[in-house]
Parts: structure tokens; sequence; C-alpha cells
């Protein structure tokens, strides 16, 4: 669920947006070829969400989010040793920090262009009920008979 708190403390809570995010149907195409989805990188620094960190370090674990900053190159670790200080900073190894975009792309619903199709059609909520978990049970079924059949119910 997202919570988003604006300047008059008003919020607005949406588990819509969390259904579509984790869904990977707003994804572009091209995430499920990613050359980067590799622990060999061309930038200098990776950052990224460490997720899992209260598995390996309970007291660095703030349940708000942990940045993971990955060094590349040999240029990122002097730079790094230059703001250090100015961080809070645990050393972890890359089997504990391993994060499913690092390793691999993202897999892409067989039936993201059809959602897209509903979506510019119907809108967001109708296409939200009809292909995330949003949408219950019948969503898992129609996942189900697009998997064997290639046609959405």
């Amino acid at each position: 669920m997202e919570k988003i708190v604006f300047d008059d403390n008003s919020q607005l809570i949406s588990k819509e947006y969390t259904d579509l995010f984790y869904s990977n149907l707003g994804l572009r195409p091209s995430c499920g070829t990613c050359k980067y989805s590799t622990y060999r990188r061309i930038s200098d620094f990776t950052v990224a969400d460490y997720w899992g960190i209260e598995n390996y370090n309970q007291e660095f674990y703030d349940n708000k989010g942990i940045s993971l900053i990955m060094l590349n190159s040999s240029r990122a670790k002097d730079l790094f040793e230059y703001i250090r200080e100015e961080c809070d900073v645990i050393e972890s190894d890359v089997q504990k920090c391993q994060q499913p975009n690092i390793i691999a792309p993202s897999p892409i619903p067989n039936y993201r262009s059809l959602y897209w199709k509903e979506l510019k059609k119907y809108g967001f909520k109708q296409s939200l009920k009809k292909f995330t978990p949003f949408g219950g049970v019948l969503t898992k079924i129609r996942k189900r008979v697009f998997k064997y059949t290639g046609r959405w119910l």
C-alpha cells in the first residue's frame, strides 16, 4: 500500500498503484531484456533499495527503506571514501544484497500488451480490476486460462 502525505497533512492511500507496480504491467517492454541486469555494470555506482537488510542487520533496518550503493569501479571507491563520513554505512557482501533486478531482467507478463489496450479503452480502475490482484480470484483464474489458451477471459 502506498501513502502520500501532502503539505497540509492530508493523505492519499492507494493499494491500486502498488498492485500495478508489483504486477510488472507498467514496465516498458525493454525491462524484460535489460542488458544491465547483472553485477557487471558499466557505471561507477549502482544505487538500489536494499531489500531484505533486516535479515542480515536488524540494527540498521529502519522500516523506511535502506539504500544499497554498489561501488563498481576504482573511481567509485575513491569518490565514496571522500563522502563516507557523511553517511551511515555498513558493508555487505554480494550474497546478502542480491536484488532481483541486479541478477536478471524483470519478467514481463505475456498479457502486458492486452492490459495496455484495455487501459486505453476502459481506463485505469477497470483495467486494474481485470489484470491485477486488485481483481481478486477472477484475475488469478484469467491468468491461468491465458497461460494455457492464450485467451484473456
